[in-house]
């Protein structure tokens, strides 16, 4: 299955995208046809953020190249009209160019690119919405700076609203930056004081046969226990989709909440959850190594 942006937020406006898959087909529109501030620089950011590709082979079929995220990035952009080669080109009135790469990590949960377009110097950065809010000092707002902690009640809402459709949620920003930061400066300096553009939210589809999968090993006596690094929100909504739980109120634990237990508590609460989100390999240690204390046999998949 392919992972496609269905909808985003942007400028203050939210928006459906249609076409599925990585075919560059679709329309792009306004959930409010009165209300349509303008999205490009988002579009723009995150498709120069990007690492993937999309090239037609012989028989005019679209092939994805990079991280599936990112593929499904650069396909919104070509719905746009926006394509990472042709802006970066020599032959464009905009002289723009990539001048560093800060690749995504699992700790960072983010990645970012520092381009010079003219003679200005930008840093453009995109990751897991809740790490990069924290990151951000204004949102970008029917063209306007909107200065945190006003807007974010918003932004967040809107996220839980993607989540909650089953939908992975990735933010976008960019700060502007004088030269010798854009040259010099760390990550971790770079990384701050950023401008929130937008949020997409894509689907990543599962399988067909996993929720009959999942059925299967029910009646088997096997319980299926989700791991993800997803948002709690979307983590649940999949889960549900699958028939991993059936309550919509489902307790969901983060890895945070992970971090604050000690392995006794851990044990204690290991066998009634079935959705953790946000986690990292080292919580995945320690949920198997719970769940083994009580004698269960674990595999992963």
């Amino acid at each position: 299955n392919e992972m496609t942006v269905t909808r985003f937020y942007a400028n203050g406006a939210s928006y459906v995208v249609e076409g599925d898959g990585y075919e560059p087909v679709g329309e792009i529109i306004p959930d409010d046809e009165a209300d349509t501030p303008g999205f490009s620089r988002f579009m723009m950011a995150a498709v120069l953020n990007n690492e993937a590709a999309i090239q037609t082979d012989d028989e005019g079929r679209s092939r994805p190249y990079g991280n599936p995220t990112d593929v499904a990035l650069v396909v919104m952009g070509h719905k746009f009209g926006i394509d990472r080669d042709t802006i970066l080109s020599k032959d464009q009135a905009q002289d723009i160019d990539i001048i560093r790469e800060l690749p995504f990590d699992s700790d960072r949960k983010m990645m970012s690119v520092v381009i010079k377009d003219g003679d200005q110097y930008q840093v453009l950065t995109k990751g897991a919405p809740d790490v990069i809010l924290a990151k951000t000092d204004a949102i970008l707002d029917h063209d306007q700076l909107v200065t945190l902690p006003a807007g974010q009640t918003a932004v967040e809402a809107q996220v839980n609203r993607f989540a909650e459709q089953a939908l992975r949620t990735l933010a976008v920003t960019l700060r502007d930056i004088d030269e010798d930061l854009a040259l010099h400066g760390s990550t971790a300096e770079l990384e701050q004081h950023l401008t929130l553009l937008g949020i997409a939210g894509i689907i990543d589809p599962p399988r067909p046969e996993v929720r009959q999968s999942v059925t299967t090993l029910h009646q088997a006596g096997i319980q299926v226990v989700m791991i993800t690094g997803d948002h709690a929100v979307t983590a649940r909504a999949i889960a549900l989709k699958l028939g991993i739980v059936t309550d919509p109120s489902a307790r969901v634990v983060e890895g945070k909440q992970l971090e604050a237990m000690t392995d006794e508590d851990l044990f204690r609460l290991a066998p009634s959850i079935r959705v953790y989100a946000r986690v990292s390999p080292e919580h995945k240690q320690r949920i198997v190594r719970a769940l083994q204390r009580h004698g269960e046999t674990v595999a992963m998949t």
